[in-house]
């Protein structure tokens, strides 16, 4: 029902800083043990990238960043009332975030003696560096989660991903060699101009992950790549939404005949 007290069109309203009182120092835990069972603290809102299909970016520019002490405040106000064994650094993209390097290390070194560890769930392939994979691994790992987009370069360029597959194998590459053993990826389907040359790409860049081989050891070590695909979102505050996608999208074609002995490869549609 229509508000006729409200505005013909609405303005957002944004604000210049992330402010301490705008987040609660003793987040509701429930009773069950639920999939994000962990304290979740946002480091960063917006993003710099400008990716032609992400609605977040539309929504939240601009980026702004939170200070480091502040982050470590709500970390112990959060910790102490709530209990939780991982904190989760939350943002569009936790790898762009200026001092991460730094933020990392002091959280390790406050928490690490309380054997709780730290989560980076949203990374950019290409930023992920050696120095923020060793901090991170030195209690329990999760799994790493990188999102190329499309499976071929051309689509990437027309979406305005900046990233290029050596970046993604890179990263994988460090991780594996920091001792990760699961890798999630994250593809769209139906984006403008998408081929079946594309899709079938996602299933090579799969394969073209590297497969760890321990020092001293024969044989590979057993990991895990899940694929997550997911439809382009169509809305009309996105560049995308606003170009017709493919009627059909050949998924079978695309996808069918992945198969690595040493790689287990689950696709998840």
């Amino acid at each position: 029902m229509a508000c006729p007290q409200a505005p013909e069109k609405v303005i957002a309203q944004t604000v210049s800083e992330l402010k301490p009182e705008y987040y609660p120092q003793a987040p509701l835990v429930p009773f069950i043990e639920t999939t994000h069972d962990r304290l979740t603290l946002e480091i960063m809102r917006g993003c710099g990238q400008a990716c032609r299909f992400c609605e977040a970016t539309s929504i939240y520019r601009p980026k702004r960043e939170k200070d480091i002490e502040q982050i470590l405040k709500e970390a112990d106000c959060g910790i102490a009332n709530t209990g939780y064994e991982e904190i989760s650094l939350l943002s569009l993209s936790s790898t762009d975030y200026k001092n991460l390097l730094e933020l990392v290390q002091r959280l390790q070194k406050k928490f690490y003696p309380k054997r709780i560890s730290i989560a980076l769930p949203s990374l950019r392939p290409g930023s992920f560096s050696m120095e923020i994979a060793k901090t991170i691994t030195q209690t329990k790992k999760t799994g790493l989660t990188f999102a190329p987009e499309a499976g071929t370069q051309r689509l990437r360029d027309v979406i305005r991903k900046n990233i290029t597959e050596e970046d993604l194998l890179s990263s994988v590459e460090i991780a594996y060699s920091s001792g990760w053993n699961l890798i999630k990826l994250y593809f769209m389907i139906g984006l403008p101009t998408e081929t079946d040359v594309d899709l079938r790409g996602i299933a090579d860049l799969a394969v073209l992950l590297p497969v760890p081989v321990p020092p001293g050891e024969p044989v590979p070590r057993a990991v895990d790549v899940v694929a997550h695909l997911g439809p382009v979102h169509r809305g009309p505050e996105v560049v995308v939404g606003r170009h017709r996608g493919r009627d059909r999208l050949p998924l079978q074609e695309g996808l069918l005949g992945v198969v690595h002995l040493d790689l287990v490869f689950r696709l998840l549609v």
